[in-house]
């Protein structure tokens, strides 16, 4: 006949080894993301941190231009000029922008640690 015992303080040895791995996880993902991230200002990459809620890693970029860098956006309409830049003959009010291509810093930066 076979017996079961239940060890609680091996299943406490379990959980801090998970905690341990999701850490070194995560630092490895912040840090490759931070890496990854396009940078213009620097301002995206330095916004970027690693909060651990129980097992689990979260890595977030804190800018509201975050999400557009890692998806993209589509082509859209700009109408809150006026908009000038370099060889434009004169200032327009209204532009359509013909999108941002995604860069995916967050995603590649999980793949690339190993997640």
């Amino acid at each position: 006949m076979a017996r079961i015992v239940w060890h609680e303080e091996g299943f406490r040895g379990i959980d801090r080894a998970i905690v341990d791995f999701m850490e070194d996880l995560g630092e490895r993902v912040k840090n490759a993301a931070m890496g990854l991230a396009p940078v213009d200002t620097g301002e995206l990459a330095s916004s970027i941190r690693l909060e651990m809620r129980g097992k689990t890693a979260i890595i977030s970029a804190n800018t509201y231009y975050a999400v557009y860098q890692e998806e993209g956006t589509g082509p859209h309409r700009m109408d809150d000029g006026p908009y000038n830049w370099p060889g434009a003959t004169h200032p327009v009010d209204e532009v359509n922008h013909p999108g941002n291509p995604a860069v995916h810093y967050l995603k590649n930066a999980l793949y690339s640690a190993g997640g």
